[in-house]
């Protein structure tokens, strides 16, 4: 060290005994206490004495700070450890009053700018970088110096990312915002500079990954060198090793909740990045990233999951299996909630495929993580119950009619999927349904029918099966029985609503009947024509139907329509294949409106006189009395008021229990005919006044036992 810079130092290592005896503040004073013990550099000497020359006490700082600039440099300019030692020290200590600011900043330029400069120009090793580094670290509390620094770096032509990199792991400066900020625009400048030179831009890639596990804490850094990394290995081949950089980072930005990128995580690097997550981020980090990681390859190689939780084990931490568990859970219910959100059947198709996918593995591990996706599973599906039944035997009418070679192979996978629902009976409504048009449009039972009705009654609840098994025997029965049932002259059909539960609810359908509805309609036709001795089991007493008599249309019910073509064909009711209890009220109707007479305790055609061309006969089950006002609706099977009562408590009994918008749904559905919403809340409080149904604390209605 120059001796010239050693006749200012005060080689007196005790401090001042008092404030006279010394020519500086109070707070200089105290300064140089503190830093007595601390800062002592290779050559033994202790800059704390080095007497800072404050303007409050007018005492020649500018004349010292030339000879102070003169000596660093030559410092600075042999390129020592040492040197770069000593003048950190320099600026630590003169930094440490505010007014030597402006000198100082002036000085640090020219301390750090050019050295610095050529230090990167020629960098060799870490070695080199780490003396820019250890000087960044003394003025890393000095925003206004160290920004002064990153504003001349920006304008460095070949500053390579990696320097930077570096510079910042040994400086140690990540709290502070301003530098990180001129940090990111360098990196920024430099990937956009690399970029034209495909090798160049792979080595910056590998470098920031290499630095990248001890920066974890320079978080905007991190974000911004993962973006770059992400970009690149989307459009070019994975790099095994880099794996653990791939996942660390995009566990980051998830958290920070942007844009991950999981798609260029293969599950062939999961393990290994999952290793270094959990070494280089926080549990909590790692626990998050878990089920990001379990969601984007569970359907790829669910396999993965049980390699996952021996990794878990391996760890020692307890907490890491339980968390497993949870988000394995979660990540499953919220992909079959996705699936179950397209209300399609291709929803039921990605959800028997995961099923299938998990069932895979059962060895001991992949057992029990089985069961719990399973059990997730199976909860995500009856919390939507009406519309995943649905949505299965839609999905299952479309096979059967697509493609009996396709529903065959994936029977067994449908059965399965049925046998996680609590209630199969909502299912069994729907497959009614849709059976019904099938047998409608096949007139015929495939064989794939009734083996699918027997695969259904192993876990179907008792009695549920008879009204599918009643469509079966209906159709099969009425083809034993060829004899001809064409309608006279005196009845045609206009349009063929005759129907069965299978259809959608039309109670006034009206022209705009969908075309492969008519067309399965008439087709129906020729079925009914078969029904002579068969009992009408399983056709909607309460669908619509046009007809022609004696010149007039009328609109009626489909009871009401049998009931008056068999008076007037055969006079013998019992051939209708109506139940004998409601005969009488639906002739009875008939006798009030003029169509029929009762003579001699039979039921016989009537004249009557033709005033108009059309008519419509009151609602089956809707009798208006046209003198008193007051007095109730009746219904054809029941009085209205109780008819709506018993659909209520059916509708319970049914399904157990329901929040009041379903049970209100399916009272409309049971009753069929149109109920407001204020007449039914009446309904429902009498009921539960009279004990018949309660309301539950989590407000849903069941009927009382």
């Amino acid at each position: 060290m120059s001796q010239g810079f050693r006749r200012q130092i005060r080689h007196d290592s005790s401090p001042l005994s008092s404030e006279s005896d010394s020519p500086w503040s109070p707070h200089q004073l105290a300064i140089q206490n503190r830093h007595q013990q601390q800062i002592r550099h290779i050559d033994g000497t202790n800059f704390s004495q080095f007497p800072l020359q404050c303007n409050e006490h007018k005492l020649e700082f500018d004349k010292e700070w030339p000879k102070i600039l003169q000596i660093v440099d030559s410092i600075v300019n042999e390129k020592e450890v040492v040197g770069y030692a000593t003048a950190s020290s320099i600026i630590s200590e003169l930094t440490e009053d505010s007014h030597n600011i402006p000198k100082i900043t002036s000085y640090v330029r020219e301390l750090l700018i050019k050295p610095t400069k050529k230090l990167i120009e020629s960098i060799e090793s870490a070695n080199d970088i780490t003396e820019v580094a250890n000087i960044i670290k003394v003025c890393a509390k000095k925003h206004v110096l160290i920004s002064s620094i990153f504003q001349q770096w920006e304008k460095i032509e070949n500053i390579t990312i990696s320097s930077i990199i570096y510079t910042l792991l040994k400086s140690e400066i990540s709290t502070n915002p301003s530098i990180l900020d001129h940090v990111l625009l360098i990196v920024s400048q430099a990937f956009t500079k690399s970029r034209q030179d495909e090798k160049l831009y792979r080595q910056e890639i590998k470098r920031s990954v290499h630095y990248f596990s001890q920066i974890d804490r320079l978080s905007s850094l991190t974000d911004s060198i993962a973006k770059e990394v992400t970009s690149y290995y989307r459009c070019h081949p994975i790099d095994p090793q880099l794996g653990p950089f791939l996942f660390i980072t995009n566990a980051r930005r998830i958290i920070s909740s942007e844009t991950a990128h999981l798609s260029v995580f293969p599950p062939n690097i999961a393990i290994p990045a999952l290793s270094a997550a959990r070494k280089y981020i926080y549990v909590d980090y790692f626990k998050y990233s878990m089920q990001q990681i379990i969601e984007a390859v569970l359907i790829e190689k669910p396999s993965f999951i049980s390699d996952l939780r021996s990794l878990c084990e391996d760890s020692g931490d307890a907490s890491l299996v339980a968390s497993l568990h949870d988000h394995l859970g979660a990540g499953i219910k919220d992909r079959v909630s996705a699936f179950i959100k397209q209300n399609q059947s291709s929803g039921v198709a990605q959800i028997l495929e995961l099923l299938s996918m998990l069932r895979k593995y059962r060895d001991d591990a992949g057992a029990e993580l089985t069961q719990i996706a399973i059990q997730a599973v199976r909860e995500t599906l009856n919390k939507s119950l009406f519309q995943v039944s649905f949505m299965i035997a839609k999905y299952t009418h479309t096979r059967i009619m697509d493609s009996l070679t396709e529903f065959t192979s994936n029977k067994n996978k449908i059965i399965e999927l049925l046998q996680l629902l609590e209630n199969t009976d909502v299912f069994l409504d729907y497959h009614r349904k849709f059976l019904g048009q099938r047998l409608l449009s096949n007139s015929e039972v495939p064989e794939v029918e009734t083996q699918l009705l027997k695969d259904l009654s192993q876990f179907a609840k008792y009695g549920s099966m008879n009204p599918l098994y009643t469509m079966i025997s209906d159709l099969e029965e009425s083809k034993k029985d060829t004899s001809d049932f064409d309608a006279k002259k005196s009845f045609l059909f206009t349009v063929t609503t005759i129907t069965a539960y299978s259809w959608p609810h039309y109670p006034f359908i009206n022209a705009n009947v969908p075309d492969d509805v008519r067309d399965a309609r008439e087709k129906f036709v020729v079925f009914y024509k078969q029904l002579r001795k068969c009992m009408i089991r399983w056709i909607d007493p309460l669908e619509n139907v046009t007809f022609t008599y004696k010149k007039v249309t009328f609109w009626s019910s489909t009871l009401q329509f049998l009931v008056l073509k068999t008076i007037v064909e055969h006079g013998d009711l019992k051939s209708t294949g109506i139940q004998q209890c409601y005969i009488n009220e639906i002739a009875n109707q008939l006798v009030k409106v003029g169509l029929i007479a009762k003579k001699g305790g039979k039921f016989v055609p009537q004249n009557f006189k033709v005033t108009k061309s059309s008519m419509k006969l009151p609602p089956l089950g809707l009798l208006i009395a046209s003198k008193k006002k007051d007095r109730l609706e009746a219904d054809v099977f029941q009085g209205r008021k109780e008819s709506i009562r018993t659909s209520i408590v059916c509708t319970l009994k049914k399904f157990g229990e329901l929040p009041f918008d379903a049970l209100f749904e399916e009272t409309k559905q049971a009753f069929r005919y149109p109920l407001e919403e204020g007449d039914f809340i009446n309904f429902v409080d009498e009921l539960i006044s009279t004990d018949v149904i309660v309301k539950g604390t989590n407000g849903n209605y069941r009927f009382s036992t």
